[in-house]
């Protein structure tokens, strides 16, 4: 649910009208909700933003080659406005130090969606959070080497570079178009990686994503049935397939 200040009324994040429901009053004076705790928070609500759902973002290996600086995807959908096809891309290029990103942070990234969700309905970019929510939602061992790794992941999203080519879609204005972004605009880390302090750190989310999230470009994601599948291209298919059949019940690819 996402509270509105200024109508001071309770309406569905997803709510097509923006109407309140039928049993709340528009006049309910509604208190400011206290955010819910990530790690009692309920996985089977999670949520994924379409465009990142449309091509994987990472490598699906279990580890990186070194010498693997980019990846790239593409493929051809037909436009019903323009009754046209279009040819679209994605190159993803990973940063010297912290290189592509992979299977774990996919994990890490559906994990900030969920979070911003609980924390404020995508009506904020930036986002405060602690280590140890994240690695105990995450279901990584508790510890140092856990926390070390959530670090990498963060700084991974905060300097990876994805390049959209007539692949993003702008919802508002109903097209696809040329976007090129770092998910994450800025982070700080507080307290100590090893483990041993842990206090209170933020991330941005780019213009780029929050824009769109804000746009409602998004959808429910059971996280119960995404965690429980081990394979990471398992994972991205059930991102993707879970996309499409949102609209049709029967698929073909070429």
């Amino acid at each position: 649910m996402l509270f509105n200040k200024r109508t001071k009324h309770v309406v569905s994040l997803f709510s097509e009208s923006g109407r309140p429901p039928p049993d709340i009053s528009p006049d309910m004076t509604v208190a400011e909700p206290v955010p819910t705790p990530l790690h009692v928070a309920c996985r089977s609500s999670g949520i994924d933003e379409l465009n990142l759902a449309e091509f994987p973002l990472t490598h699906l290996g279990s580890r990186s080659e070194h010498s693997l600086t980019t990846l790239e995807f593409s493929d051809q959908v037909f436009d019903e406005r323009s009754h046209q096809p279009v040819q679209r891309s994605l190159l993803v290029t990973g940063s010297p130090l912290y290189g592509l990103p992979g299977p774990a942070d996919a994990d890490v990234l559906l994990t900030l969606l969920h979070l911003t969700s609980l924390r404020n309905a995508f009506q904020g970019r930036r986002i405060e959070f602690t280590r140890y929510e994240l690695v105990r939602f995450l279901g990584w061992d508790p510890g140092g080497a856990s926390w070390r790794r959530l670090d990498e992941s963060l700084q991974r999203w905060a300097t990876v570079t994805l390049q959209y080519r007539q692949a993003w879609w702008d919802r508002s204005g109903q097209r696809w178009k040329n976007q090129s972004f770092h998910i994450l605009e800025s982070l700080s880390l507080h307290g100590r990686a090893d483990g041993t302090e842990d206090r209170l750190s933020a991330f941005t989310w780019s213009e780029s994503v929050f824009s769109s999230c804000q746009a409602g470009n998004l959808k429910r994601l059971d996280l119960n049935q995404y965690f429980s599948l081990q394979r990471p291209a398992a994972r991205q298919l059930l991102r993707f397939l879970d996309k499409r059949f949102y609209h049709s019940r029967h698929l073909e690819f070429p």
